[in-house]
């Protein structure tokens, strides 16, 4: 009953990341242990307010994000934009010799690309081992450059807005940094002393009054208030106090301004990556019950339908109103990735 006979509700919950894909410009992303078989386990959470799609994997990597992106497709693709990520990446001189056969000779930044396409898994390690690459780690940035190729190949934007508690596995497209997090980390400091603690407290006020202003410039976005904002970044983080570890701190904050920022670029891009953390509660509650799961169908049981019930939330749809619709064949609701794709063009227009 709860696990077999529901490829009905697989599909449905496939439906959802291609066409929150589609429609919107910026989602959050955030992940969180998913025991199975009594080993590590990862789950993938990719959503916004209208969506919620989850993923669970063996591990926690890039490579499995870039895939669970490609939503099912299960080719590789060489294109201008999986050589740019190597590029960006810094694949080592050394390699790029053995790649005659897809780019020019010339430097790097101005070789002319050649797109190639590998079938699947297997081909693509067939051209891997046929270019003598043999080292893992070269292997897997090759491999994440094909996976990103493959996916903006079949229509993702590489504009996609994405937000995240400053997990390195998801600093791709147009990435934005939590606000919540990173007061998280200054908070975390214990002071000792009042003038520690006024230290702290002149911080953290100075953090949250840029933070509202930040929500305030993405309804009535303008260039100078853009400059006044990132002056205002700078003066927090430039400032020093009698706290050594709270001075280190700012400085970790002023080496991720860029992400911090992001939303002066891209008003569109939300500042905390909450709605990932609230739809993990039920998420947590499972875990807590039982444990984690056994068997592969389990897992994709509670992948799909936490995905369904949170989503049914969030369109303000009753779960056991759309069970029973699904399971007596009413057919009174529209699927739920219809639901998304109007709500989606409900709140362009507002």
């Amino acid at each position: 009953m709860l696990t077999e006979n529901h490829a009905a509700f697989h599909a449905e919950k496939d439906a959802l990341l291609p066409t929150a894909l589609q429609v919107f410009t910026c989602l959050n992303v955030d992940d969180s242990g998913a025991p199975h078989q009594g080993r590590y386990g990862s789950c993938l959470c990719i959503c916004n307010e209208f969506f919620t799609s989850f993923h669970s994997s063996d591990t926690k990597e890039r490579s499995k994000f870039l895939d669970v992106l490609r939503c099912g497709r299960i080719d590789y693709v060489l294109n201008e934009h999986a050589w740019a990520y190597l590029t960006r990446q810094g694949l080592p001189a050394k390699i790029w010799p053995l790649l005659q056969a897809e780019v020019s000779t010339g430097d790097v930044g101005e070789r002319p690309f050649v797109t190639r396409t590998f079938a699947d898994v297997s081909a693509w390690n067939q051209h891997l081992d046929g270019l003598g690459i043999d080292n893992a780690k070269h292997r897997q940035t090759m491999t994440e450059a094909a996976l990103l190729g493959s996916a903006i190949a079949h229509g993702l934007s590489p504009n996609l807005g994405l937000v995240s508690d400053g997990s390195a596995i998801y600093a791709l497209f147009v990435h934005g940094l939590c606000w919540i997090h990173q007061e998280r980390n200054l908070a975390k400091l214990t002071p000792c002393g009042r003038e520690q603690c006024q230290a702290m407290e002149e911080v953290l006020t100075a953090v949250w009054q840029l933070y509202a202003d930040l929500k305030a410039y993405r309804l009535a976005p303008t260039p100078s208030q853009a400059e006044l904002l990132r002056a205002r970044f700078d003066a927090i983080v430039g400032r020093t106090t009698i706290w050594p570890e709270l001075n280190a701190a700012l400085q970790r904050m002023a080496g991720k301004k860029a992400d911090l920022l992001r939303v002066l670029d891209r008003p569109d891009l939300p500042l905390h990556t909450n709605t990932a953390e609230r739809d993990f509660r039920d998420w947590a509650t499972k875990r807590k019950i039982s444990a984690g799961t056994r068997g592969e169908l389990g897992k994709r049981c509670r992948d799909t339908f936490l995905s369904l019930k949170s989503t049914c939330k969030k369109l303000g749809v009753r779960f056991t109103s759309y069970l029973q619709d699904r399971i007596l064949k009413a057919g009174e609701l529209l699927p739920l990735s219809e639901l998304v794709r109007q709500r989606a063009a409900g709140s362009a227009t507002i």
